[in-house]
């Protein structure tokens, strides 16, 4: 104790020279901001000497707290409150951070946010939560609760959607109450389920709009078993709305799998509503799939959303998403099913459709490029010199079949004389269908193949803003042509975009300073040369035409394009410090989570970081932290489980997948997920075991992305004779013509990695990109070079030379002598 007391006296002797000593230099123009850093570094050292000082605790909180560190002081009075040891007067401070961490979960979509709301309360009866919110958050669990899909869980529901009633009583969302009337009957089977269902009914006058919003709220939500419930009563009913029936058509195929297509009479129905049965067909000539294409592929080009759906965990999701998850647009879930199906036309009227579908899963992350993948679903040998086929479509069928030449010519034909805004005359210089042109799927082509032809971005600017139609969809195809590199890290730098003022206003001096590498001012001003004198573009990890800091780099690979300037600039720090002196960067990762009350807000974003920059062990205690938080919560469950099979922790992996599978909604996929983590980290055994529960639990004729998992996992374990059944039994589940044209072109090859569901391959490369930030030129040389190889032994040359091609930019610039601080 005497020691301990020794050492107490000097840190206060020294926290209070340390006060003296600032007066004289510059920071004394705010004594009181340096008095309560020095205060609070005292106290914390008290805490951790004696975490049980509650004196030492509560004045900490307040400090944490006026700092605007709202997780630091809830920390710190959760603790004491814990041991029963909290002040009458801290009671109300503590309620409100229980309700701003119950508001925080609440928006994450956790379903146990409520009991937050309910320790808030029972601290401060006075505190400010609403009826609305209250009645969300139960809301929000009993969603979670029918996701289990068990009839403990749809009891669990049933309490909690009273309660929400108590409060809100007229939400149409309180429908979704039928299934878990039928919980009971759930044991009997689907029959007893319809009976159950059907008894409830009865005496209620429940209208086909609510029954049809409950159903939609379920399917959206996750809750895939109870919303197919509604919805096939919602059929039966006579309803027949668009959009319930789609969700009816992906939850019956999700259900079914190869059974799913309905009888005739509601085929034709359905087809009247407007809605696709391509989900259900094997063929595409299947309940008029074919028909369905050309609609679909034009649909809804003003969609944002769309343009990074496969981009995984940086979506707050859990990986790329099957053909039937509810968050895919119609045109990339038939994207979906056709390449699981192996589809393939040599029809030309359905080439332009199949060209558009190609062209927007490319900018959804899907491939190497947009004619690799239509060559994939088109015969183009077969058709491109078929006289039935628009000339518009002539350069992207000759470039995928590597006659590039030709592609050039057949492209100035049609663009190179007239004005870009003179649609007629580019059409009698083509000799092209004038009302082909004048249509939004053929000028989204034909700036596709615009940009694909190297056109400088000036030029494709001003060719897109003549046909303001194309949307967001066009200044995607500008943007990942001009800069491919950038696409991947931020999708053309959405969060960039959001933050253009903050951004803009250090262009001239403090933006160049701060990207890549932007402590080293003399390695900012080389790249800013070297951009002046023309290179290339694919100088673009950080820097274009338009320089984007280095905070907006990590942004793209982390956050959500509305997160704030302020956080995305401490991750790149946090990046930055990391080679030098990790303990640092851990420290900016502490004080960043410590902005919010609820450690899944920015947690998830740092356990990110340190897996990108290869430390798996922070990565783990950073899940570790999150799913103590929320233990039953999918994503977090998920992410904690793949950050423990990345450590090699497998045994631990197996049983937290399990778990994260239980809750999510959807077991089939959940593990497919988790063989596909494992597949990608090469533990085989994990993958096999991962692999066969989700063979299991995945509908009949929907099972082929397991088997491709398991053929691989067999193949790595040396089981030659379970690959080889496996992949024949692959193979048994696509239409016999795509079965005889698989074999010819692979022999006896099994399914490779590459074309199975795994870890997005997308999101891995912004993280690699983005690690690269904190690199030295050289270092970062060699990593962007090593990144590259792995790439082209995958396939994708063109994205291995554009990353070839910023591995030599990076080698170039001259190692600073001494690195500088960023500017601030």
């Amino acid at each position: 104790m005497r020691a301990r007391r020794c050492v107490l006296v000097w840190v206060c002797l020294l926290a209070a020279l340390s006060v003296g000593c600032a007066g004289a230099g510059p920071a004394s123009e705010n004594p009181r901001a340096l008095r309560a850093q020095d205060a609070r570094a005292s106290l914390r050292y008290r805490v951790a000497s004696e975490p049980r000082d509650v004196p030492a605790r509560l004045a900490l909180a307040r400090l944490e707290h006026d700092a605007g560190r709202a997780g630091a002081a809830f920390e710190h009075l959760a603790f004491v409150h814990a041991g029963n040891a909290l002040p009458e007067q801290e009671r109300p401070r503590l309620a409100a951070l229980y309700r701003d961490r119950f508001r925080e979960r609440l928006a994450q979509g956790d379903g146990d946010a409520y009991r937050d709301a309910e320790r808030a309360s029972e601290l401060h009866a006075a505190v400010d939560i609403g009826a609305a919110e209250r009645a969300e958050g139960y809301l929000m669990a009993g969603l979670a609760a029918l996701r289990r899909g068990n009839v403990w869980g749809r009891r669990e529901a049933g309490d909690l959607f009273a309660r929400a009633a108590e409060l809100m009583p007229d939400d149409p969302r309180l429908t979704a109450r039928l299934v878990t009337d039928a919980a009971l009957a759930d044991l009997g089977g689907p029959a007893a389920v319809a009976a159950a269902l059907a008894r409830a009914q009865r005496g209620d006058a429940i209208s086909d709009e609510a029954l049809a919003l409950a159903a939609l709220w379920l399917h959206r939500g996750g809750a895939r078993r109870a919303a197919l419930e509604l919805l096939e009563l919602y059929v039966r009913r006579g309803g027949r709305a668009s959009t319930p029936l789609r969700a009816f058509v992906i939850e019956r195929a999700w259900w079914s799998g190869a059974e799913a297509m309905p009888r005739l009479l509601l085929g034709r129905e359905l087809r009247a509503a407007g809605v696709s049965l391509c989900l259900l067909a094997r063929e595409p000539e299947d309940g008029g799939c074919a028909d369905d294409l050309a609609r679909v592929a034009v649909a809804e080009f003003d969609r944002s959303d769309e343009i990074r759906l496969l981009l995984g965990e940086r979506l707050g999701q859990l990986g790329p998403p099957d053909e039937l998850s509810p968050r895919l647009p119609p045109w990339l879930q038939i994207w979906q099913h056709a390449e699981r199906l192996r589809w393939r036309t040599a029809a030309p009227e359905q080439v332009e459709a199949w060209a558009l579908l190609a062209l927007r899963a490319w900018l959804a992350g899907v491939g190497d490029s947009p004619e690799q993948l239509l060559a994939a679903r088109v015969d183009v040998a077969a058709v491109v010199d078929s006289p039935a086929l628009p000339a518009h479509l002539r350069p992207a069928l000759l470039r995928a079949l590597g006659r590039d030449d030709e592609a050039a010519r057949a492209l100035d034909a049609l663009l190179a004389a007239p004005p870009i805004s003179d649609i007629d005359a580019l059409s009698e210089n083509g000799g092209a269908d004038a009302s082909a042109l004048a249509t939004p799927g053929a000028r989204l082509l034909l700036l596709a193949h615009a940009a694909r032809r190297g056109w400088p971005r000036a030029r494709l600017e001003a060719l897109r803003g003549r046909w303001p139609e194309l949307g967001a969809l066009g200044a995607a195809v500008v943007a990942r042509a001009s800069a491919p590199l950038r696409w991947y890290l931020s999708g053309e730098s959405a969060f960039a975009g959001a933050h253009a003022p903050a951004i803009e206003e250090g262009r001239a001096g403090r933006a160049l300073a701060r990207a890549w590498w932007s402590q080293q001012a003399a390695a900012g001003a080389a790249v800013a040369g070297a951009l002046e004198e023309g290179m290339s573009d694919e100088w673009t990890v950080s820097l274009s035409s338009a320089p984007v800091p280095a905070a907006a780099v990590w942004a793209g690979a982390l956050l959500p394009a509305d997160a704030p300037l302020a956080v995305a600039e401490e991750l790149a720090e946090a990046a930055r410090a990391y080679p030098r002196e990790p303990a640092v960067a851990e420290r900016i990762a502490d004080d960043l989570v410590a902005r919010a009350v609820s450690v899944a807000v920015y947690g998830p974003a740092l356990a990110r970081l340190f897996a990108g920059l290869g430390d798996h062990a922070r990565a783990l205690a950073w899940r570790e932290r999150i799913a103590a938080e929320s233990p039953r919560h999918p994503p977090h469950a998920f992410g904690y489980a793949a950050a423990a099979a990345a450590l090699g922790d497998v045994a631990r992996a197996d049983v937290l997948f399990e778990a994260a599978a239980a809750g999510s909604g959807d077991a089939g996929a959940a593990f497919l997920f988790a063989a596909g983590v494992a597949v990608h980290l090469e533990h085989w055994l994990l993958a096999s075991s991962l692999g066969r529960r989700a063979l299991q639990l995945t509908a009949p004729g929907r099972t082929g992305a397991a088997l491709a998992l398991l053929a691989t996992a067999a193949d790595g374990l040396g089981r030659a004779e379970d690959r080889e059944r496996m992949r024949a039994a692959w193979l048994a589940q696509l239409p016999p013509d795509a079965r005889a044209a698989f074999e010819a072109e692979r022999g006896d090859k099994f399914v490779t990695v590459s074309e199975i569901a795994s870890a997005s391959a997308a999101d891995a490369l912004a993280l690699e990109l983005a690690a690269a930030t904190a690199e030295p030129p050289e270092r970062a040389a060699t990593r962007l070079r090593k990144l590259g190889h792995q790439y082209e032994a995958l396939g994708q040359t063109e994205l291995a030379a554009a990353i070839a091609r910023a591995a030599r930019a990076s080698a170039a610039i001259p190692a600073p002598r001494l690195p500088a601080a960023p500017p601030r």
